[in-house]
């Protein structure tokens, strides 16, 4: 009798179960039962979270999941959280019994998520769902009904979102690509953007009893953002959000041009992103990545070892190792730390040692601008220290892509730099061994017209567009003979006008090597002594005091050089100048043979300028003293000239010797068909 009973109540509570859940299903099938449906969901679920969430429209079988239809999320203060056009939630119900909330699978389609951190420092995300609180779910008019013990969602699906998040911020504005947005009592917004969210997620945990944070396993993640720029093609691994710190282990990422895998935090305390990330980039093209430094150059390839770790709120320092960056046909590797400002991108170079392969100089010249070499580069590179004080050393060779043939140049040496400013600057730098082809040498200084290559050992300082070297200069151009001086030499191309200063000693100086290539130069020999120039090619000023090595006789010069400055006519000759010269022996000067044996002592002064398109100008006057030409001796002499017309005017002529005073004036063409008289 018993067990009749017992079976009679079993059927009986089996058949209430099904009219019951016919009953619901019935509701979903019509317009009023699904509003209804979605009234009393709205209504159950004021007591799970704290703020409210609304839903338009409820379908789909409530035994095994249903598609709800205009949910809006809002935390207690009616902000937005999220709103979800249309979302397919499919379930347990048994999970539901036991206290959990558990979705099996879950589709967003356009779903608008909007996170914003408060004055407080809490999330809206946080206060609808009471994160960090104690965790108990109230269901209406139930009252408690004990720890909730998990909330989790999986095969999640994401199509086509936006994630907005409105941080506090703090502070000044380092970056003009930094949104802002002011909203009253909660204050300033850093506003980060991602848009074209589309993600496949094996998991979504938002709770759990004894764990923390939010973790969430991912299948595929692709993205847009704003703030860093950038484009995320594809993510998989696990993250975790545990307050302001997201934790990653992430076993691809994948931009554009770029997969690297990742491990770390990112945490954001205020309104800064902190970063602690190991990364190992199997190819990562640094255009992706400008947020870090705005300079980074296109077609520059990243392989090896990268570690990221904020100091503070403004300094990024980039750990490479190991190093190895393809850029175009070269390559450089090694390893290197850099540490990035925010506001003004690489600051600083520590322990790196650096070997380039052919390297474009289009990779420097993203960083200094001003550089005026183009070319590739072999060669080690050791550097440390700040941007405006960079200790560095260099064992390079350089070939020179703007002159024919490509020429090659080498420069050793060891000291410090700064690359802060708007021109490389040296300070000091000193050259233990270099040699320079003077074809790069002709572009870098307009107006330095020879031939051959320049050796240097010394010291350069100031900037490389207004430079001065203390050290020793070596021509040599072929087989010629070589020139070399010693002193100070400095060069100014800050404006169109080369400016030269110098103070020098010529232990040699080689007319025929320095001239070898100039077609009729008339002068031959080796001259030493002392150089002192001031001003520019436009206007040097000048003296000179130089012997012919072997003997010959010497000269001392003193006044204004023009040296063929760019736009100005005549652009050649001497202006206000003063020639001393004693025991000039002709045959020692003079290229072509013939000259007769002479000792000259003469002093010429005065201005004489002339160039291919302007004919001569300019008036000076010579005094012959007691010399010796063609075995004829000379007591004294003196001439006074000028030049008018495209006529070289004689205006006096006086020469006196034992027994003989010759006199005469005149005048000579200068170019035919002019003639004298």
């Amino acid at each position: 009798m018993i067990r009749r009973s017992l079976g009679v109540a079993l059927w009986s509570l089996v058949g209430f179960l099904a009219c019951l859940l016919g009953a619901l299903n019935a509701l979903v099938g019509t317009r009023a039962g699904r509003t209804l449906l979605a009234q009393v969901a709205s209504a159950a679920a004021e007591g799970v979270v704290s703020g409210s969430i609304d839903v338009g429209e409820v379908r789909g079988s409530l035994l095994t999941g249903v598609v709800l239809t205009d949910v809006r999320l809002l935390d207690p203060d009616s902000t937005l959280v999220a709103w979800l056009p249309r979302a397919e939630l499919g379930y347990n119900p048994i999970d539901f019994a036991a206290g959990r909330v558990v979705f099996m699978e879950v589709r967003l389609d356009r779903p608008i998520i909007n996170i914003v951190q408060h004055a407080n420092g809490k999330t809206n995300f946080d206060e609808l769902l009471r994160l960090g609180e104690k965790d108990t779910v109230r269901v209406k008019p139930l009252g408690p009904s004990g720890p909730r013990s998990l909330i989790l969602l999986r095969n999640v699906q994401i199509q086509d979102g936006s994630l907005t998040l409105r941080l506090q911020k703090h502070g000044q504005v380092s970056n003009t690509n930094e949104e802002i947005e002011f909203s009253g009592e909660d204050g300033r917004y850093r506003v980060r953007r991602f848009e074209h969210l589309n993600a496949r997620l094996a998991a979504m945990r938002i709770q759990a009893p004894r764990e923390r944070g939010i973790r969430i396993d991912v299948l595929r993640l692709a993205t847009e953002s704003s703030d860093p720029k950038l484009s995320i093609a594809d993510v998989v691994g696990r993250v975790t959000i545990d307050g302001h710190t997201l934790d990653v282990d992430l076993s691809r990422v994948r931009f554009p041009g770029s997969q690297f895998r990742a491990r770390g935090t990112v945490q954001w305390p205020r309104d800064t992103l902190l970063w602690n990330l190991a990364l190992r980039a199997d190819s990562a093209t640094l255009s992706d990545v400008r947020f870090i430094d705005r300079r980074f150059p296109d077609q520059a390839v990243l392989h090896g070892g990268v570690t990221l770790a904020s100091h503070g709120g403004r300094v990024l320092e980039i750990q490479l190792r190991p190093l190895d960056l393809a850029f175009g046909q070269g390559r450089l590797t090694g390893h290197v730390t850099a540490f990035s400002a925010a506001d003004s991108g690489i600051v600083a170079l520590r322990e790196g040692d650096l070997t380039a392969h052919d390297l474009s100089l289009d990779l420097p010249r993203a960083y200094i601008d001003s550089l005026p070499f183009h070319g590739r580069l072999t060669g080690q590179t050791i550097v440390d220290g700040p941007m405006r004080a960079l200790k560095i050393e260099t064992a390079w060779s350089f070939r020179d892509s703007l002159v024919p043939g490509w020429p090659e140049s080498q420069i050793h040496g060891k000291g410090e730099i700064s690359l802060a400013g708007r021109d490389l600057a040296f300070q000091p730098f000193a050259v233990t061994a270099g040699r320079i082809d003077i074809g790069t040498v002709r572009h870098l200084v307009p107006g330095f017209d020879l031939q051959g290559e320049l050796d240097a050992s010394g010291t350069l300082t100031g900037t490389l567009k207004n430079v001065m070297f203390s050290g020793t200069l070596r021509h040599h151009d072929g087989d010629r003979p070589a020139s070399v001086v010693r002193g100070v030499v400095g060069l100014d191309f800050r404006t169109g006008v080369l400016g030269i200063a110098s103070d020098v000693r010529a232990d040699s100086l080689s007319l025929d090597g320095l001239t070898g290539r100039i077609r009729d130069f008339p002068l031959r020999g080796t001259l030493t002594g002392t150089i002192r120039t001031s001003g520019d090619i436009g206007g040097l000023e000048t003296q000179a005091d130089l012997d012919m090595v072997g003997g010959g006789g010497g000269v001392r010069g003193d006044g204004t050089l023009l040296l063929g400055a760019r736009g100005t006519h005549p652009g050649y000759g001497v202006r206000n100048f003063t020639l001393h010269a004693q025991d000039v022996n002709l045959q020692r000067w003079l290229v072509r043979r013939g000259p007769p044996p002479s000792r000259l002592a003469f002093t010429a002064s005065g201005t004489a300028l002339a160039d291919s398109v302007t004919g001569p100008t300019g008036a000076f006057s010579l005094l012959l003293a007691p010399s010796l030409f063609a075995g004829a001796v000379i007591d004294t002499g003196a001439t006074r000239l000028h030049f008018a017309d495209g006529r070289l005017f004689v205006d006096s002529l006086r020469l006196q010797q034992p027994g003989l005073l010759t006199g005469g004036s005149g005048s000579l063409g200068w170019r035919r068909p002019d003639h004298g008289t």
